[in-house]
């Protein structure tokens, strides 16, 4: 197809150098053995959406049997107005009404053309007729903890992937496992595409996004272990280095904003040189400031993540006079539960003894039906794979929100401690985690100091807590609690913390509630 015949949407010029990514004009003759690898960088409203929008609309139509998959973190988070709506609401519409023959193939079940689910995956996809006759589709993919990313393109070919919001991807192999996916052999190399959107992410230079599209890290991708795939792993990266792309897309390249509407956003940030710097500039600058995240200004994925590797019988090593693990438990009443497994480690500092924590492993269901037993026999089984990984006797301590064995539920045992011990035969007993007034507080304050002091570490095993620690957001007072769907994760990473730090505790204060702060210490001590 010649260029005469492309349909060309109205864009202003950075959206153009997007919509002309990977075609024969560039990868073509630039780099005809790769395929594209570009990230689109910038703060939100500068229209980076739409553009690769209209990328993925000009592929399904330009390219025979094109099949584009779109991966983002949830399902929900792209059906419910985000970018599948974009799509469907904004770009698709504009290549329908163009005339040129575009138009949906596919019909749900009310005979609506448009996105329909898979009868046998449930999975949402879209077909569309393309310049040659046949059939294109489009494809969304949920990968919601990162080293789900090889299980979700296994065996697959695609000629195209999106990967939204990349900043939310915090392991690099999400880039390599799928990169190695497009191939679909009645194409040539150049005519396949990777492209991926994000905003600056909070971990600013740190970000393996930043090392890779920016400074061109290769090292960033070094992990393989095996010694033929490592071969084949730099023969692609060989390839990319040539086909490797970055767009920065500014708010001052969107045309379409007014000057009202950039100076509110000017305006929204401008208490927070942080988020002023990745939401306004679109710079890559580390930390949250101290307004709309916990944890993002003191918490480091390069300083505080342990790598472990299971495949390879790489574990992360206890402390020799470790003999027992603290367990941390937030159960809902059907839904929402997590539990942490972690080692405290004693480091003397001159004549005083500081704990050093590490969570190992966890358990995090959030917004999925998961019955107490259940959790306790999983629970169970971590309990006994780590007795085997570390070939040691060790005891087991659980510290439970205390919800867990005063509130009766009129189901199961009557009471959430009881139904937990029943299903692993009494081998798991809580202890009951004493809350004052201003507990939240104080454990954000102690998390933080943790984190900051390099006394709080995390298995690269535990996506929750990375993600909660990246990403838990504060609430609309300075001192509100941890919100949404972190909060599970961190009561249970506390809670251990919490009841285990008494000595801190006299350090950091609770919120005044009462006229005697020291009572509640006492009996935190107790």
């Amino acid at each position: 197809m010649s260029s005469s015949e492309i349909w060309v949407p109205n864009l202003f010029p950075k959206q153009q150098e997007v919509f002309n990514l990977g075609t024969m004009q560039d990868a073509g003759t630039q780099h005809p053995e790769s395929a594209t690898a570009a990230m689109i960088s910038g703060p939100r409203y500068t229209g980076k959406t739409i553009a690769i929008g209209h990328r993925v609309a000009r592929h399904l139509w330009e390219t025979p049997g094109a099949r584009c998959g779109l991966l983002h973190k949830t399902t929900r988070n792209i059906t419910d107005g985000g970018v599948l709506n974009d799509l469907t609401d904004v770009v698709f519409p504009e290549w329908i009404e163009s005339g040129i023959g575009f138009d949906y193939t596919t019909f749900d079940g009310n005979g609506v053309p448009g996105p329909k689910a898979d009868g046998r995956t449930r999975s949402i996809f879209l077909r569309v007729r393309n310049a040659f006759g046949g059939e294109s589709e489009l494809r969304i993919i949920a990968v919601e903890h990162d080293c789900e990313i090889e299980q979700k393109l296994k065996s697959s070919r695609w000629s195209m992937l999106w990967l939204n919001e990349l900043a939310n991807f915090k392991d690099p192999r999400i880039f390599t496992c799928s990169y190695e996916q497009l191939r679909m052999v009645h194409l040539p190399p150049w005519q396949h595409l990777w492209i991926a959107d994000t905003n600056p992410a909070p971990e600013g230079t740190e970000a393996w996004q930043y090392k890779f599209f920016y400074q061109r890290d290769w090292s960033v991708l070094q992990f393989v272990h095996d010694e033929k795939k490592k071969e084949e792993h730099q023969g692609h990266v060989d390839r990319l280095k040539k086909a490797l792309v970055l767009v920065e897309i500014m708010l001052h390249d969107n045309l379409a904003l007014s000057p009202e509407e950039v100076s509110v956003r000017h305006a929204l940030h401008s208490g927070d040189p942080g988020e002023y710097d990745r939401d306004v500039l679109g710079k890559w600058t580390k930390g949250s400031g101290g307004r709309n995240r916990h944890f993002a200004d003191v918490f480091s994925h390069d300083v505080h993540v342990v790598e472990e590797s299971p495949d390879q019988n790489e574990h992360i090593a206890l402390s020799p006079s470790t003999s027992e693990i603290l367990v941390g438990w937030d159960l809902g009443s059907s839904v929402n539960h997590g539990v942490v497994f972690m080692e405290k480690r004693v480091v003397k500092v001159g004549d005083i003894e500081w704990p050093v924590w590490m969570a190992l492993r966890e358990i995090e269901s959030v917004g999925e039906k998961m019955k107490m037993s259940e959790i306790g026999e999983r629970a169970l089984d971590i309990l006994e794979d780590l007795k085997r990984i570390y070939k040691r006797p060790l005891g087991f301590r659980h510290w439970a929100d205390d919800t867990a064995l005063n509130t009766f539920r009129p189901t199961g045992e009557g009471y959430d401690y009881l139904e937990i011990q029943a299903a692993t035969k009494g081998k798991i007993i809580m202890q009951g985690v004493y809350k004052p007034k201003g507990s939240v507080e104080t454990r954000i304050r102690l998390l933080k100091r943790l984190l900051r002091e390099k006394r709080f570490y995390v298995s690269n095993q535990c996506p929750g807590i990375i993600s909660m620690l990246e990403n838990a957001a504060r609430g609309t007072r300075s001192d509100d609690k941890v919100t949404g769907m972190h909060k599970h994760i961190f009561d249970a990473l506390t809670y251990p913390i919490f009841m285990e730090s008494a000595y801190e505790l006299e350090e950091i204060a609770f919120k005044p509630n009462t006229a005697n702060r020291n009572m509640d210490l006492i009996s935190v001590r107790l």
